[in-house]
This record gives C-alpha cells, structure tokens and sequence, in this order.
C-alpha cells in the first residue's frame, strides 16, 4: 500500500469517526452527553478541603487521583463536542498504532482536519 493511500484512508476514516463520535448518542455510555455540575465540582481541591476538613492531607492521595481521574472525564467532555478534535486525536492514534514515525502521525492527523473539513461542508450542504 502507498504513502498517499494510507493517508487518504486514515483521514477519511478518522474524519468519519470523529463526526459520528461527535454528534451521536454514543456518548451516553459514557455520560459525556452532558455537562455534569457534580463532576465539577468534584474536581477541584477546595472542595475536597471544606469536605474532609482536617482529614485533608491524610486523604491527599484519594482526593488527587479522584481529582485526576474527573479532570479527565471534563477533559474527554469538551473533546467529545468537537469532531474537528476528535478527527485529529483519531487519526494519531491509528497511526501511532501503526508504528508510524510521529513526523508523520502529525501529517496524516492535519490531512485528517481537511478530510473533517469536506466532510462537515458535504454534511452540511444537503440539508
């Protein structure tokens, strides 16, 4: 298979992914449909100090993987609501997968971003 081949496929691939993880229900699995105010509120350290109070420090490394883990989950939140990001992440995670040296993951990943942008023009233009 060609360079140009693995690349055009990668990208539309990618671009397609990152359109339908976008605007799909696919995120209710992992409820990042919405934004929840628990989660955070969660994640912050003044609240886990007002919460255990002296027990604080002695609680640290809970409170902070637990932080971690939700910033996370905020993180994936506000990934999950742009296909354009989704389409980049996408294509450099197949690619690194592949064994592809990163020079070109990033090549590839910034051809997926013109593949999402004809996508979301042809998605678009006929409604």
């Amino acid at each position: 298979m060609s360079l140009l081949t693995l690349i055009i496929l990668i990208s539309i691939a990618s671009a397609a992914l990152g359109y339908e993880a976008a605007y799909t229900p696919l995120k209710r699995i992992f409820f990042l449909d919405r934004e929840y105010p628990l989660v955070k509120l969660l994640s912050s350290y003044r609240t886990y100090k007002t919460i255990l109070g002296s027990w604080f420090y002695l609680l640290l490394p809970i409170a902070t993987i637990s932080i971690v883990l939700l910033k996370f989950h905020l993180y994936l939140f506000e990934l999950f609501q742009c296909p354009w990001c989704l389409s980049f992440w996408i294509a450099f995670i197949i690619t690194w997968l592949f064994g592809i040296e990163l020079k070109m993951q990033l090549i590839i990943a910034g051809v997926s971003l013109f593949a999402q942008a004809i996508n979301n023009y042809i998605r678009n233009k006929s409604i």
